[in-house]
């Protein structure tokens, strides 16, 4: 850690409107785990000072390149290494970025620009499409067969 903290890992998580970690306005919500426990350089929780600066960037739904930053901030003071940001945009994300010297870890050391990829789940048909897939596969194989 002489660098300083760093964003190590980050990936969409599902927050239902039941949760107490819930935002309203939420339409994507991003874990993002730090390689320690941080905190402001202040030696106080994060706050708008620190959080605002994240910068997610990614895609919409026609493939144009945006950047966001949270509206919200989740998963504070609980003296661990993980946030919960919240977007006003629904994007795929890409990476998430946070400039340097505005978070400590506990020896004390800034952290240097930092920014990791951002884990997207895998994509999983949807029944449809497999059902579809499936009756494809069997014209196609009846097909083969019958001109046998």
């Amino acid at each position: 850690l002489e660098d300083g903290p760093s964003l190590v890992y980050a990936k969409p998580v599902d927050v239902a409107p039941a949760s107490p970690d819930f935002v309203p306005g939420s339409e994507l919500v991003l874990m993002a785990i730090w390689d320690g426990g941080i905190e402001a350089t202040d030696g106080n929780e994060v706050t708008d000072d620190e959080w605002t600066q994240y910068v997610l960037r990614g895609f919409d739904a026609i493939g144009n390149a945006v950047e966001l930053t949270p509206f919200a901030i989740g998963d504070l003071n609980d003296n661990d290494n993980n946030h919960l940001l919240y977007f006003d945009e629904k994007i795929v994300p890409d990476t998430l970025f946070l400039p340097g010297g505005l978070v400590i870890d506990p020896r004390g050391d800034a952290n240097t620009d930092t920014f990791v990829s951002v884990v997207r789940p895998s994509a999983v048909p949807e029944p449809g499409a497999l059902a579809l897939g499936a009756i494809a596969f069997f014209l196609a194989a009846w097909q083969v067969r019958r001109a046998g």
